[in-house]
């Protein structure tokens, strides 16, 4: 009678681990991309599924591809992205006239047959373009919590601020996240040694900047992680950077606490610790 009983308890606590199972739905990051190398891509994508499994994030990273897929139909997108460019940084106007020449460079662009450096482009009116190319490609098919899609560019961005001005920006968070390749050296504050340098020669200034950039380039994919993690946690939770410059989450502002807080070991602080247990808590 007891093997009886204990067969069936058996049983029905397979049968509850199932629907749990069931129950708990990976949320996914998709990743679409433009001007950055594929196997970078796939490299940060690896690491950060590593990583969603280390923090306890019912997650998963996959890779779609390229953004622009089907390249007809998209001369009202070229246009945009023309008229989206910052040419003043305290100033926030789109652009009335677009010319032929700037419209042929944003499709050659969009083909991959050229960069762009040295352009910066609005990044909340950029978002809202690439949400627009997602949706008109049909690469997404509607909007969706459960599928967040992320772009990640080699175009520089940046946003309009309080006193007046854009500032150079690593990742902007909504629906889509966009974060910039190449913001990762752009956008943050350089150390002091840099501006010393600068001082004394620009020789030497420019030897370091070189330096520095290629320590950033080569640790891409770590810098990446907590800014595709952000893009899911955002989107799904309201949760979003903090201002700790030790903490893997936070905004950094200078390049010293950027390659610190996301490429060395992982801190959290107190507000993500909590935030991320909050989401464990719900599938355990």
């Amino acid at each position: 009678m007891k093997s009886k009983k204990n067969n069936k308890k058996k049983k029905e606590n397979s049968n509850q681990n199932k629907i749990k199972k069931q129950k708990i739905k990976k949320n996914k990051i998709l990743i679409f991309y433009e001007g950055v190398e594929e196997h970078k891509i796939n490299i940060v994508s690896n690491i950060t599924n590593s990583l969603l499994q280390w923090f306890g994030i019912p997650a998963e990273v996959i890779v779609k591809g390229k953004i622009w897929k089907n390249l007809y139909g998209l001369e009202e997108i070229y246009k945009n992205l023309v008229r989206i460019r910052v040419i003043r940084w305290n100033e926030f106007k789109l652009h009335e006239y677009v010319s032929p020449a700037e419209i042929s460079f944003e499709r050659k662009k969009a083909e991959g047959k050229i960069k762009g450096w040295g352009i910066l482009y609005d990044g909340f009116l950029l978002q809202s373009i690439m949400l627009s190319a997602l949706l008109g490609q049909k690469l997404v098919k509607k909007i969706d919590l459960e599928n967040i899609p992320l772009v990640i560019t080699d175009r520089q961005i940046a946003t309009f601020g309080e006193d007046g001005r854009y500032h150079l920006r690593i990742a902007i968070l909504g629906y889509p996240s966009l974060i910039s390749e190449k913001g990762f050296f752009s956008a943050p504050a350089k150390p002091k040694e840099y501006h010393i340098s600068k001082m004394i020669s620009e020789d030497i200034a420019i030897v370091k900047g070189y330096s520095l950039q290629e320590e950033i380039e080569n640790k891409f994919p770590l810098l990446a992680r907590p800014y595709i993690i952000l893009s899911l946690l955002w989107t799904k939770y309201g949760i979003g950077f903090c201002q700790n410059e030790k903490c893997f989450f936070s905004d950094s502002h200078t390049t010293e606490s950027l390659l610190k807080s996301k490429s060395g070991k992982i801190n959290l602080c107190n507000y993500h610790k909590e935030e991320i247990s909050k989401i464990k808590e719900r599938i355990d």
